[in-house]
Order: structure tokens, then sequence, then C-alpha cells
């Protein structure tokens, strides 16, 4: 079987992609002249803009131009770049024949026949707004965020709902020894070699936060290569910037090694004064037993338990 298929006559060609072009309608595709003059319209230009083909053609391309950018001169300025450069890529705020503002990308290109003659200027816009929309929500929500989480002391991180990294507090950096740009923007599962890649939090994030909005104290235990091993207390609430609906995970880190070293060795003194005390009872019963009465074979089964008595009392309870 041919792989390759015949080619339709250029006319015939034009003739469909003129017909493709009349009926689209998610995309504003029109032609203009050098000066920025439109000489054509597709239902995608009432779709996205609001002008019907009689308010449209003729019309200058600035008028879907913001009045700050037609003061710059932007309408002029993409043609320019389009003759110069043969394209020039688009994307900012227009205006709507309402008034009301959407956010657009597309391009601005220049047609040209064989001998070069310019035969016309296309572009093609096609309405992003609600993308753009929720770029700016989770921009402002992360700007939220942030201006949290500075203020705090203690580490803390926030998570997209990636489970990437989308911003941590000095406290953070200082205590794990990491730096923004070896974290911000990877999965807390892959930063640092992966030395967060650990059961636990993968329990703790993909499993309890998300059936919950919060948790608390949630035990965390690991040696770090850059800082050792820590014994860590970890809390988590998830964020709702109301009125974006922009979800964060702010993760707080609170370091407890160090008090758990002190309760085991509070623990251990503990073990140590039990111990004194039992053997001073012993040596106590051991005199009052050798004094008496009693067969040696009894005393020293006495001394014996005595001794057994002490040692048990001697055991340190198990590091934790």
């Amino acid at each position: 079987m041919s792989l390759t298929c015949p080619q339709l006559p250029l006319p015939h060609q034009t003739r469909l992609f003129g017909s493709l072009i009349s009926k689209l309608t998610d995309a504003a595709v029109f032609l203009m002249d050098r000066d920025g003059c439109i000489l054509s319209w597709n239902p995608g230009v009432e779709h996205i803009l609001g002008y019907t083909e009689e308010q449209w053609v003729g019309q200058h391309l600035g008028i879907i131009f913001t009045p700050e950018d037609r003061a710059l001169g932007e309408p002029e300025a993409e043609i320019e770049t389009a003759l110069r450069n043969g394209r020039s890529p688009d994307g900012r705020w227009h205006l709507r024949k309402d008034g009301s503002g959407l956010f657009a990308e597309g391009s601005v290109v220049a047609l040209y026949d064989e001998a070069g003659q310019l035969l016309a200027v296309s572009k093609v816009l096609r309405d992003v707004t609600r993308r753009k929309e929720r770029e700016l929500a989770l921009k402002d929500a992360l700007a939220y965020a942030e201006s949290v989480v500075d203020t705090m002391r203690e580490p803390l991180l926030v998570l997209d709902g990636d489970f990437r990294v989308r911003t941590a507090n000095p406290s953070f950096y200082q205590t794990f020894g990491l730096s923004k740009e070896v974290i911000e923007h990877q999965r807390l599962y892959e930063i640092a070699d992966r030395e967060w890649d650990l059961p636990e939090l993968h329990t703790l994030l993909e499993e309890i936060l998300q059936a919950q909005d919060s948790f608390e104290n949630f035990e965390l235990e690991h040696l770090f290569p850059r800082v050792g091993r820590k014994i860590l207390l970890l809390n988590g609430r998830k964020l709702v910037r109301e009125g974006t609906k922009t979800e964060f995970l702010l993760l707080a880190f609170e370091d407890i090694t160090e008090r758990r070293r002190s309760e085991r060795e509070l623990k251990e003194n503990e073990c140590r004064q039990a111990a004194l005390l039992a053997i001073g009872d012993c040596c106590a019963i051991w005199v009052t037993c050798s004094r008496s009465s009693r067969p040696r074979s009894r005393s020293l089964s006495i001394r014996s338990e005595l001794i057994g008595r002490a040692m048990a009392a001697s055991r340190f309870p198990e590091s934790t």
C-alpha cells in the first residue's frame, strides 16, 4: 500500500482551507494589510471578541488592544516584527467589543507570494483567559502562603497539589542544610538526592492528608546525610485561599531530637539511682544475714537473689 497521497490542486487547497477557517469558532483568524487595517473575518472573531463581520472588517487592529498598549504602539509593533522576522508571537490582554478583557495567545504572520511580495498579514488568537486567571490565582495564593511562612520560626514547607515545593522559610533551609535553588519547584520526594523519599511521608501526604484537612504530631525519625539523625514532629494543614480556591499543603517541622535525648538521659539517671539504692539495700540485708545464725548455704542463696535484684534494677530502658 502506498504511503503517499496525490496532492489536491492549489486552487482546491485554497478553497478547502478557506472553508475550514470559516467554520472555526475557538480561534479568531483574520487578515490585515501592513497598516493594520482588517480585511477578513471568521466566526471565531464573533465568538471570542464579539464582532460581527460588518462591525469588524475595515476596522484597525488597535480596537482589540488596551489603551495602555495602544499608547505604547503595540499593534504596530506586532506587525513590524512579523514583517521583519516572518512571525510575531502574541500573548497579552485584549479587549472584547463590550469592553471586557480577555487574555489571548497566538501569533501574527506575514504572508508573501512566490515573488516575495507581501500579500497580507494574518493574526490568529485563542482565548486562554481561564488558564491565565488560574495562573494569577496561583501566584496570588503562593504570595499569601509565603507571607505566612516567612514570619514563622519553626521550619515550614509549602507544597502544591503535586507535592512540589513552592516555598520554604529560612528556618527550614538552616535546619536541614539545604538551599532555595536545590528544593524549589522540585517534588518533595526528589530533593537532595531523594533523602526525603520516605515511606512515612508517602503515607502522610498521599493517604492521611488527602482524607482530612490537617494532622498533628506525626513523629518521624530519619538519618539525614547533611545534618545527622533527627526526630521530628510534623504538623500539616491544607491552605485554601478564599476567592481563588487554590490549594496548598503547609508542613511544619518541630525538631525534638534534643528533647528525646534529654528524656532518655533522664530515664538512665533514674535507673542508675534505683540501681544504687538497690545495691545499698542488698549490702545491708547481706550484712544482717551474715551475722545471723542462718546456715551458710542459705546466706549464699539470699546473696545471689539480692545481687539479681540489683542487676535487674540497673538495666536501662531501651533508647527511643
